[in-house]
């Protein structure tokens, strides 16, 4: 037979303990580093992207998106991309990618970089209205090489 007074403090503990531990966990950031800023809510995918292409020769970071403006407007798609501005001069190498969404295309810097800049980059799709152009916005923080 259970005790109630002791099946109550049990329960107590445990949720306290489960609530301390939820509490505790923060998002993102390795071990060392800053934590990554926060993930902007992403458009839902109710509708089937745009696909494009780009081929892009190597160059600055500020080229590449320049380079992924053009592949979407050639596919019909205006969009906006906001970069931080000590980033757009970083150097990026020569990038083929076919059939790819935007976002895609922008998280292809990160991948770039990888493992070689001091810095990673992580695009979020940001935005809410359905009539307006997709925009998207990159985070850059310091990486571990």
């Amino acid at each position: 037979m259970q005790n109630p007074i002791t099946s109550g403090i049990l329960a107590l503990a445990l949720s306290s303990f489960v609530s301390v531990a939820a509490i505790g966990q923060q998002p993102g950031g390795a071990p060392g580093l800053p934590p990554r800023p926060p993930v902007p809510k992403s458009v839902g995918e109710t509708v089937p992207e745009t696909l494009i292409t780009v081929e892009f020769e190597g160059g600055k970071v500020k080229d590449y998106i320049e380079a992924v403006k053009v592949a979407s407007k050639k596919a019909g798609l205006e969009v906006n991309v906001i970069c931080p501005v000590n980033a757009r001069d970083l150097e990026l190498p020569s990038t083929s990618l076919k059939s790819v969404t935007v976002l895609t295309a922008m998280n292809a810097i990160g991948s770039a970089l990888a493992g070689t800049s001091e810095y990673a980059f992580e695009a979020y799709k940001v935005g809410r209205a359905e009539n307006e152009s997709p925009t998207f916005t990159l985070q850059f923080y310091p990486s571990r090489l």
